[in-house]
């Protein structure tokens, strides 16, 4: 089985009573798409079904109980610290309006974007709020430009290209989100917050 074959159906496991989003199967095949070993399109994103979530879990104290991990389904990596995105499913019936959740190894807990189009509208960044410099992202991800193509011809959403837009699409998803899943972490005891 190929490694995109088992990622989606890992993620359809993990996502219970939800299909996996169209959205993230485009983005699979267009990452089949890229040349292996000239496959990067964002500086740390990577769509990824491994070890890796165990290690955010166990940083943020999450026990691995199938209500609590119904509502918070991680669907891809953010940093090679063990950072990592994920649909927090508590607030929304459909998965395509879930808001996306950033959970760090260290502390951080936070609502990123409002859905999944928010959300690969800000890949088209090609960094993250911790990112290189720009000079060092034009070297390293040398799939950017082919990965906003496909953004906006297949997918026809925004490219952004400053970060005021971004902020923009945060700011929202924060405003309407992030105080409802500070309580949602109390509640269930997950991380730093609720410690």
């Amino acid at each position: 089985m190929s490694y995109y074959n088992r990622y989606l159906k890992e993620l359809n496991a993990e996502l219970i009573n939800h299909e996996v989003p169209n959205l993230i199967k485009k983005l699979v095949k267009f990452e089949k798409s890229l040349k292996e070993g000239d496959d990067y399109y964002h500086e740390r994103f990577q769509l990824r079904m491994d070890d890796i979530f165990e290690s955010t879990l166990d940083a943020n104290y999450v026990e691995e109980s199938e209500p609590l991990l119904s509502q918070l389904v991680f669907f891809a990596s953010a940093d090679v610290e063990g950072g990592s995105y994920g649909f927090w499913l508590a607030e929304c019936d459909k998965i395509e309006d879930a808001p996306i959740v950033y959970l760090s190894t260290d502390a951080q807990q936070e609502i990123v974007a409002s859905n999944l189009e928010d959300f690969i509208t800000l890949l088209s960044n090609g960094k993250t709020h911790f990112s290189y410099n720009e000079e060092e992202l034009n070297d390293y991800v040398t799939q950017l430009p082919a990965f906003r193509k496909w953004i906006k011809e297949d997918l026809g959403l925004e490219i952004l290209t400053d970060d005021k837009r971004r902020e923009e699409i945060e700011t929202k998803a924060k405003n309407n989100y992030q105080d409802k899943f500070d309580k949602w972490l109390i509640k269930n005891d997950i991380g730093f917050l609720a410690r």
